[in-house]
């Protein structure tokens, strides 16, 4: 795994860590819109260690109640569509 990336793997590495901390979803999802925003959606989306759009639906899910998770999920995933070209 390319350096640049790194910080992506540890994101989502503490989003499955610790999947029943909203606290851990709300900032990693806000890590992900971040990083979808600075021109890396491709590889959060395509690359499979990091299938970025499964976590934070599985955020979403599992925290359905809690406004600050589905608002940070919706922004990461709005960023992760947006199109590189």
């Amino acid at each position: 795994m390319n350096p640049p990336f790194f910080a992506h793997k540890v994101v989502l590495d503490a989003m499955r860590a610790h999947p029943d901390s909203p606290d851990v979803q709300v900032e990693g999802c806000r890590a992900l819109e971040m990083f979808a925003v600075s021109g890396d959606h491709d590889v959060l989306l395509v690359k499979p260690e990091f299938n970025a759009h499964i976590a934070i639906l599985t955020a979403m899910t599992r925290h359905i109640n809690d406004a600050d998770v589905q608002d940070e999920g919706c922004m990461a995933l709005a960023n992760l569509t947006v199109s590189g070209t």
